[in-house]
Order: structure tokens, then sequence, then C-alpha cells
């Protein structure tokens, strides 16, 4: 699996690299950002990850399971808001193909992202042809119809909005390494496992109920401020 760092490039390279891949091309205007939770929410938590980074399905994987973490996103105390940004080809396509699959695309990235059969034993990374084998056989038939996969491989308005974005979420956290967490202006980035301790010290992981976690985002919120 490659490795989580993330170099800042020059957009014009970023483009030609994504773009070395089959013809991308036609969609309906997206919010780069996933948010889940309301806006209104006390506590921020920010995720910039790459969809095909083994830290961040780590993070993702924990955020999704924590009961506790999804109490405070339903009772409105915390919002989470995800920026992809995109490494390589295959990190654009798999967000691609969820926003051109469902009008709430974020379930179902994540379980593209989660989904270890999709990753596992893949011989040789560097073959797009495998790695797409493997992608659409994820989203068709269950999210896409193979009609729709081809018509969203070939949408350039979309691929050219989603890397221009990223190039800009890149620019605004002034990310190195993905995925990168951000807790009411606490940071933490790189390497996955460094992120999962991160959290885990705000969970009830660490002995902390529901309420514990709340005073504790709370007073890093404003050790920040």
């Amino acid at each position: 699996m490659r490795l989580e760092r993330l170099y800042l490039v020059p957009r014009l390279l970023v483009m030609a690299f994504l773009f070395a891949a089959p013809p991308l091309a036609q969609a309906q205007p997206q919010t780069p950002v996933y948010t889940i939770g309301s806006e209104t929410a006390e506590i921020p938590v920010d995720i910039v990850l790459t969809p095909v980074c083994e830290g961040c399905w780590n993070l993702t994987r924990v955020l999704s399971d924590s009961a506790g973490f999804q109490a405070l996103i339903e009772d409105g105390t915390v919002v989470v808001h995800i920026y992809p940004v995109y490494l390589t080809r295959y990190d654009l396509w798999l967000d691609m193909f969820a926003r051109c699959s469902a009008s709430s695309p974020w379930p179902v990235l994540e379980a593209a992202m989660l989904d270890e059969t999709l990753w596992s034993n893949l011989a040789d990374f560097s073959d797009p042809a495998q790695v797409i084998a493997r992608i659409r056989a994820f989203y068709v038939p269950d999210y896409l119809s193979n009609d729709a996969f081809v018509t969203c491989s070939q949408n350039s308005d979309l691929a050219k909005a989603l890397v221009n974005n990223g190039v800009q979420v890149q620019s605004r956290f002034a990310v190195e390494r993905t995925p990168l967490l951000l807790i009411a202006g606490r940071r933490a980035e790189g390497d996955g496992q460094a992120v999962v301790v991160l959290y885990e010290e705000l969970t009830e992981k660490r002995g902390m109920d529901v309420y514990d976690m709340v005073d504790h985002l709370r007073r890093i919120r404003e050790a920040s401020e």
C-alpha cells in the first residue's frame, strides 16, 4: 500500500498526473466537502483524507464504530467536515463514483474505503486496469449501472472541480500528510495510528463516557482560542 505522505505539487502537475487515466467528462455541481451533522453544532471536527490511504481507513473506521462519537453528532454537539484530496487517480476515481452514485455520497465512499475485499491482495497497484476493475466490481451493480459507471468515468467537469478543490484544501490546511485531523483547533496529521490515538484520548476507549468526552472537547477548544 502506498505511503500516506502528501507532497504539495503544482496544480498543473496534479492535473497532468490524474488525467493520464481514462478520459474523464459532465457532472452536476457538488459540494466538495462532506458534512456530517448540523452546522450549528458547538464543536467542529475537520478531517482531510485521501480515499486510498490505510491511515485514513483506520481513522474512518474508528469514527464510524464509536457509538459515543455518533451520539455527539446526532445530538448536535459535533459536526464533522470531511475534505477529500487526491494524491493519485485512484483517490479521485473512488470519490467520483461515490458522488455519481447517490445524492448523499459520503456513506457510499465510506463503504468503499472500508471494504477490505476491494483493496486486499492487490498485486500491482501501479496497474490502472487492475485497480479500476476492482473499483467497478464494488460500484456495479450495487450503486451504479454499468452505463452510469462509464458515464461517470468520462465526467471531466466533475473531475476538474474535485481536483481544483483538493488543491485549495491542501493550501488552506497546509496539508503535508493524510489523514489530517483537527478537533476544535487541535491538529494531528501523518501517521494514521497517531491520529487514531489522538481521537481515542477523547472517547470512551480511555474511560470517558459521552458527557466526559464533551467536556474534554470543550476544554481543547477553549485552550485553542
